[in-house]
């Protein structure tokens, strides 16, 4: 004997079916961006910059060439970790939030800040489009005292 199905409990399934689709396309997304933070990340923390700059586009290649000096010489990331990835939708971005710890040098100041990378998938890759954050600050000039 076939038993009747609920309409109630078919129009459940499908919406739960058909939503965790969509949810896990998000959390796809998440995943792979947050593993491409790491990536490029772990590279600028190691001063690996030609690894660091293949999550770049080209016009923030030429600015990570830029500040290369900077980089090597001012500034040394001691730490990161991830700690939240958001999937903005309507941006079609990935917003990942950064604690990095840092020391600026020449005056050795320890700086410990959150950053919001915002990366995009583009040509088949993640490329982070809010680059250097914290690369861009200005080392103090040492006093000569």
């Amino acid at each position: 004997m076939v038993k009747s199905i609920n309409v109630k409990s078919l129009i459940l399934l499908f919406l739960t079916i058909t939503s965790s689709g969509f949810l896990g396309c998000a959390y796809q997304k998440k995943i792979w961006a947050t593993r491409a933070s790491y990536s490029y990340n772990h590279a600028l923390k190691w001063k690996e910059v030609d690894d660091a700059a293949a999550y770049l586009s080209r016009e923030n290649k030429v600015g990570l060439i830029k500040i290369k000096r900077n980089l090597e010489k001012n500034l040394d990331l001691i730490d990161f970790e991830i700690m939240d990835a958001i999937w903005n939708k309507k941006e079609g971005i990935v917003i990942i939030k950064v604690r990095k710890k840092y020391v600026l040098y020449p005056d050795n100041t320890y700086k410990e800040k959150v950053f919001e990378e915002k990366w995009k998938k583009e040509g088949g890759k993640w490329i982070v489009l809010t680059p250097f954050t914290i690369y861009n600050e200005k080392p103090k000039k040492a006093n000569n005292n």
